[in-house]
Order: structure tokens, then sequence, then C-alpha cells
């Protein structure tokens, strides 16, 4: 289990970034991770296989949403 001060040091390194944009570590086991800049609140740790599950089913239901809504 890594300390609090590893988790951080993860979430700073841009090697644990795809394009820049995607938090991907596979050595972090959380689910849902702080951003970069803390005040602009959390993202998915993509190297998670749950997390690609949650945003497939959030796209899916907005794309239900609104194909029901029309």
């Amino acid at each position: 289990m890594a300390s609090k001060e590893e988790k951080d040091a993860w979430i700073q390194d841009p090697a644990n970034y795809k394009w820049g944009l995607f938090y991907a570590n596979p050595l972090d086991d959380r689910l849902i991770v702080p951003k970069r800049i803390a005040w602009m609140g959390w993202s998915f740790n993509f190297s998670n296989p749950k997390s690609i599950f949650i945003v497939l089913g959030i796209l899916v239901g907005a794309f239900l949403i609104n194909y029901f809504i029309k």
C-alpha cells in the first residue's frame, strides 16, 4: 500500500498522464483521484478497468436521455 506522499507524487508526475490529460497509473489502486490542481476537482484513474465502464455508462446514459427526449 502506497503512502499519501507517494500517491500525491504520482498525481504530479507527467509520466502518469496519457496525452497530458488522462491519468493512468497501474500502481495506483484508487478509482477516483484528485486532479493535479486540487481546486479543479477529481478525475478517473483510467488504468483501473472500472473507470472505463463508468465513463461508458455515463456516455450511453446521456445518449439514451437525448434520444428519448427528442
